[in-house]
């Protein structure tokens, strides 16, 4: 955990570093959205498991066979 704490601290004490990981976070959160974009069509219409918290075996098993 002083590991973590060390490198939060090392990069918010320096510009460049802050820009370069807010950089990433950005592009990864740009990423992430485009690909949720596009899940339900390629998904026959299913949200991701993760986001249905209600699922039984059942619905799972039924949803897997659409993908």
């Amino acid at each position: 955990m002083n590991a973590l704490n060390s490198v939060i601290i090392r990069i918010s004490k320096s510009g460049w570093q802050y820009v370069l990981v807010f950089a990433g976070f950005f592009g990864t959160l740009q990423a992430l959205l485009r690909i949720s974009e596009h899940f339900a069509e390629l998904a026959a219409g299913a949200a991701p498991f993760d986001l249905q918290n209600q699922l039984t075996v059942e619905q799972i098993f039924a949803q897997l066979a659409a993908y």
